[in-house]
């Protein structure tokens, strides 16, 4: 990553703590625009005669169909929605600035311990939602 480059990896304490909020906000608009968490509601069926087992099986394949299905929507039929979320990891607010963004230096940025510990325990302890109606969020509808 460009050295110069301002990222959430390399950033001061309070600029981490609004640029993450900044995207909490345009990932839960992200996620409303591209329905990425309908796939989650995709389940398999099941007839009266499956055993435990064949229903576990029948629910991992489906758990598996709605990821790649979820990859589908995210990185083909929404990829520039996509790079517009992830160029916001480096201060990016610019379609054709965060074009030009290295995808290595990206995943570097997200994949820092500061950064993936910060969001993981933030979405364990639950005070952030991705299905944020504050107003806020609405306000920027």
């Amino acid at each position: 990553m460009n050295e110069e480059r301002k990222t959430l990896a390399n950033c001061t304490m309070a600029e981490f703590l609004r640029q993450s909020n900044k995207i909490r906000h345009a990932v839960a608009e992200y996620l409303d625009y591209t329905k990425l968490l309908s796939f989650r509601k995709n389940k398999p069926k099941f007839s009266d005669d499956m055993t435990e087992e064949e229903k576990k099986a029948a629910l991992r394949e489906q758990g598996k169909k709605n990821i790649s299905d979820m990859l589908d929507a995210a990185l083909d039929e929404n990829a520039e929605a996509t790079v517009r979320i992830l160029a916001l990891i480096c201060f990016i607010d610019d379609a054709e600035e965060a074009e030009k963004l290295n995808p290595a230096d990206v995943f570097e940025v997200i994949m820092s311990e500061r950064v993936i510990n910060f969001f993981t325990r933030l979405m364990q302890s639950g005070l952030i939602d991705m299905a944020d109606t504050s107003p806020k969020s609405a306000q920027k509808k």
